[in-house]
């Protein structure tokens, strides 16, 4: 009933339910252009997805290697690039890495989903917060550096990362990570407890909270 419940959560976590407003667009280090928008502090940047209504990026999807800037310029006034926003990169399946700056305290919702083929991601060391759904569905991702900042992991963060093999995080985060954070990720057991005892018995030794 669990399983079922949690599969039934992951096709609504599928769905998109909100909307951005793309500010402007800046190119990277590899000439792959993406969006953003200005913060109500006047002096960050929130990296978003193109469209209003449907982070959909179509044939314009951003691909391969990406290296997120740590400042974006915009009207001759530079911004630190603090967030990547919810569904910033959702379905973006030609990406192969991520390397974020340390300026970027916040991941949010469902921001890589569906990113299939990105193997690694590497998250700055002021991220303070994962959203749910941010790394679902990423299969091809093998391993994952949880930096000692984070504080809270939404529901479902890394599920069905099913190529998912070894995750480093410190003992506090394991104890006080959710139990579906990474729901669908079988070849953990083994890795993470130090026994082949699989996902269910790894899970179970998860706290029942769905975040820190």
């Amino acid at each position: 009933m669990k399983r079922s419940l949690l599969a039934i959560a992951l096709v609504l976590w599928m769905l998109p339910t909100v909307s951005a407003q793309c500010g402007f667009v800046s190119a990277t280090a590899e000439g792959v252009s993406l969006c953003y928008r200005v913060n109500a502090d006047g002096v960050t940047a929130t990296l978003t997805h193109p469209e209003r209504d449907w982070p959909y990026y179509g044939a314009g999807k951003p691909k391969g290697g990406i290296a997120v800037p740590a400042t974006v310029t915009h009207s001759g006034k530079e911004y630190r690039v603090a967030a990547i926003d919810s569904y910033a990169f959702y379905g973006c399946d030609s990406i192969t890495s991520i390397c974020l700056p340390d300026g970027v305290v916040r991941i949010g919702t469902q921001a890589f989903n569906g990113c299939r083929n990105m193997k690694s991601i590497a998250m700055g060391r002021e991220l303070k917060a994962i959203g749910e759904g941010a790394f679902a569905y990423c299969a091809a991702m093998d391993s994952l550096v949880l930096p000692a900042t984070v504080d809270s992991v939404g529901m479902l963060a890394f599920s069905m990362c099913t190529g998912l093999r070894h995750v480093e995080m410190s003992e506090g985060q394991r104890r006080r990570c959710g139990s579906t954070v990474f729901h669908g990720c079988e070849l953990l057991g083994e890795r993470m407890e130090g026994s082949s005892r699989g996902e269910g018995e790894f899970l179970k030794k998860m706290d029942a909270k769905t975040g820190f």
